[in-house]
């Protein structure tokens, strides 16, 4: 991976920061507190960087990345059904500046996030 982020010209790209904090969603008295339903699997977002924060929100359920089911656990499947990784795996395999849709639970409702300007996909930004 490192060698696919080098350019010709010698410099790395680097991968992008993670916007959130986030808690496994295991616990069933974690998820009662929260309300969210046993059909509704993903991970708890506990805090979320400031220039996420008109995109993502703390108590939001991230359900999926890029349309892959996160476990309550945090892990992905990767490729068939056998190979699991975690979900910031799928975000530190981007670069800073490619796209990436979140879907989340929120108030009761799963939703894609989209950013305010209309797009549907998040730019992901390497977050200080």
């Amino acid at each position: 991976a490192f060698l696919r982020r080098c350019n010709a010209k010698g410099t790395y790209t680097l991968s992008p920061a993670m916007p959130y904090r986030w808690h496994p969603l295991e616990n069933k008295s974690l998820r009662l507190a929260h309300a969210v339903p046993d059909s509704i699997h993903g991970v708890l977002l506990t805090s979320v960087c400031p220039s996420f924060e008109d995109i993502l929100q703390k108590g939001d359920v991230l359900t999926k990345i890029d349309d892959k089911a996160v476990a309550d656990d945090g892990q992905v499947i990767l490729r068939g059904t056998d190979e699991l990784v975690q979900h910031a795996g799928l975000l530190l395999a981007k670069h800073v500046d490619e796209p990436v849709v979140f879907s989340v639970y929120r108030d009761g409702k799963e939703i894609a996030c989209a950013p305010p300007n209309g797009k549907k996909s998040v730019i992901l930004r390497d977050i200080p």
